[in-house]
């Protein structure tokens, strides 16, 4: 079984809050996707971080940790800088390799480091693709909560519930894959059959 973590923090405020006194708190808006829809300005953005833990009967070990930013739209993303890197026990200890990174604008993709360096020929630095946002995204968050569409489709499906103390709303639901699938542009691109690669400097 996979899980997955995701901290947002940055420009969407009210969207996404942590726990603080109850007087410090800001109310949480009463519709998500219309407060998200507000943030979609052209030159705003967000940071991220999401992690991902692998369990087992064994326990847990963290497998993977990516960070980075997405850049707004007023439809949505415009653009994403990811840098991923392996953080399973032997990773840590033998993986030298320089984290990869993925660069998105618009609906092309640039990636460099991590496994793609090994692949690449002397001289080249990036391999230019399109639908796909690296490697690391096989294993990542498979969510991306500032879609305005998968945002929709996950409180469309989801009772939401009110923590008392701090204000908190929290959505708690059950969506599948095919259902991601037809809303997120972010589920779908790590599709390999979707991509075409090209070599650049």
């Amino acid at each position: 079984m996979r899980k997955t973590i995701v901290t947002l923090a940055a420009t969407c405020g009210a969207l996404l809050m942590t726990a603080a006194p109850a007087q410090a708190v800001t109310a949480a808006p009463k519709d998500p996707v219309k407060a998200l829809k507000a943030e979609l300005t052209p030159g705003r953005g967000v940071r991220f971080t999401d992690s991902t833990t692998v369990s087992d009967e064994r326990g847990e070990d963290s497998l993977l940790r990516r960070t980075g930013t997405f850049e707004f739209s007023r439809k949505g993303l415009a653009a994403a800088d990811i840098t991923a890197k392996l953080r399973t026990p032997i990773a840590a200890l033998t993986d030298t390799r320089v984290p990869e990174r993925s660069i998105v604008i618009g609906k092309v993709c640039y990636l460099s480091g991590g496994t793609w360096k090994e692949q690449m020929p002397e001289g080249k630095t990036w391999y230019r693709t399109k639908g796909f946002v690296g490697g690391s995204a096989f294993f990542g968050q498979v969510i991306n909560p500032v879609e305005p569409a998968t945002l929709a489709a996950l409180v469309k499906k989801a009772k939401p519930g009110k923590n008392t103390y701090t204000g908190t709303i929290t959505y708690t639901g059950t969506i599948t894959f095919k259902e991601l699938d037809k809303v997120s542009p972010w589920f779908s691109a790590p599709d390999p059959a979707k991509v075409t690669t090209k070599l650049e400097d």
